[in-house]
């Protein structure tokens, strides 16, 4: 009779020789991610003087779990109290870079995890792009309580509904005292363009800001003059003063004509 896979599964994890781990060859974890399947998520762990260990349960695209029996038995060999853990995602959506519901539940849930990174990997080359670190500090709040964790990242879930994920991710830190690092790859960025949440390459970047610069010096220019012409013509605009038309005015002419100015610069570069 077959035995059910979950019983299999935990049976072959059970005999993994330990030893294995100790007598592989030092890699840079970019070398073990990129050499993984890039069609699917990993999740690894790193202990002290080891490389990566791939962790993983299960290979699907966008979900994985964690062998907790094989971290268990990793754990007690080596006398490891706390882990840093790495997963991957594709970076081809906004938000890439940033955690899941899941998986920032389970690690403020998992007391041993000290620190969660995600590489963001190229969905067609597999490539890393860059990494986000997130720590627990030495004031981390402790194991929080799961009702106020959910209603904690339902605000976060909002957040990053709305595309706002580095500010739904800084008011979870803020909350659980977390520190949070971006870590990009050469040649790239963490996007601020429309905060897409994902490594960027930067030339790609410069070329979607260049195309707004026009657009910004051109609003700025001639939003500036018409606040500018009230005080000339007399003309009054809503319940706003002179005073205060005059300073708009100023403000966003000088804003048009300093993005006007480093546009055109960077075109004749």
């Amino acid at each position: 009779m077959d035995l059910p896979y979950w019983f299999r599964r935990k049976k072959v994890e059970e005999t993994v020789p330990l030893e294995a781990y100790e007598k592989q060859i030092r890699k840079r974890p970019v070398e073990i991610i990129e050499n993984a399947d890039k069609n699917v998520e990993q999740i690894y762990v790193k202990f002290p003087g080891m490389n990566l260990i791939d962790v993983s349960q299960s290979n699907e695209e966008n979900s994985t779990g964690v062998k907790k029996q094989l971290l268990k038995r990793l754990m007690e060999k080596y006398d490891i109290k706390k882990y840093s853990s790495l997963h991957t995602h594709m970076g081809d959506e906004p938000g890439s870079v940033y955690p899941s519901r899941k998986d920032i539940s389970k690690f403020l849930l998992r007391e041993n995890e000290q620190t969660m990174y995600i590489a963001q990997r190229n969905k067609e080359t597999g490539k890393v792009e860059g990494y986000l670190c997130i720590s627990k500090k030495r004031s981390f709040t402790g194991k929080p309580d799961s009702e106020k964790l959910d209603r904690d990242i339902d605000i976060y879930d909002i957040e990053r509904g709305h595309n706002e994920f580095k500010s739904g991710l800084n008011l979870l830190a803020k909350k659980y005292n977390l520190k949070i690092k971006y870590l990009p790859e050469e040649n790239f960025a963490i996007s601020s363009f429309l905060d897409e949440g994902k490594f960027v390459d930067k030339d790609n970047l410069e070329r979607k800001l260049k195309k707004i610069y026009p657009l910004i010096a051109t609003l700025g220019f001639l939003c500036g003059l018409f606040f500018l012409s009230t005080n000339i013509t007399g003309n009054a605009i809503a319940n706003l003063t002179n005073k205060t038309t005059s300073f708009l005015g100023t403000g966003l002419l000088i804003i048009g004509l300093i993005v006007g100015f480093f546009w055109l610069r960077g075109r004749n570069r």
